[in-house]
């Protein structure tokens, strides 16, 4: 599965950086030798998502605004994995905590997805935690 890139990067500019991303733009050639540019790329810190069930099997959610949406939005738990999280799972254990107080005796790391693999860097590590309590 890990063949070589048909692309190649000719150019890449970083356009905009802080804390929390990076935008680039790249000038790509694809293996046919046309150019696309640009392409923008955004280098984020991986994320976290956590399944948190309860002992009666209620999934715990968070209500948010999503202001890029304009919405609240119901989701998992979870978000940045900070650089001071030991791996996936402490940043989902801490996450949970901060956003719905719930905590959970057994924490079980699933699987690493990229969140949007044809613009994003990053990646999105599901992580199960059973027996959850407040």
């Amino acid at each position: 599965m890990n063949a070589p890139s048909p692309w190649t990067t000719v150019d890449s500019r970083v356009l905009l950086e802080d804390r929390w991303l990076r935008l680039r733009a790249e000038c790509l050639r694809n293996a046919a030798g046309i150019e696309i540019s640009p392409w923008y790329v955004l280098d984020y810190p991986d994320w976290v998502a956590a399944v948190v069930l309860t002992d009666d099997d209620r999934l715990v959610l968070v209500r948010q605004w999503r202001h890029a949406a304009g919405t609240w939005s119901l989701e998992l738990p979870g978000g940045i994995i900070d650089p001071t999280d030991a791996d996936p799972v402490a940043a989902a254990r801490r996450e949970t905590l901060e956003e719905t107080g719930y905590a959970a005796e057994r924490w079980t790391w699933l699987q690493a997805a990229h969140a949007n693999p044809a613009i994003q860097t990053n990646r999105i590590h599901f992580v199960l935690a059973t027996g959850a309590r407040p």
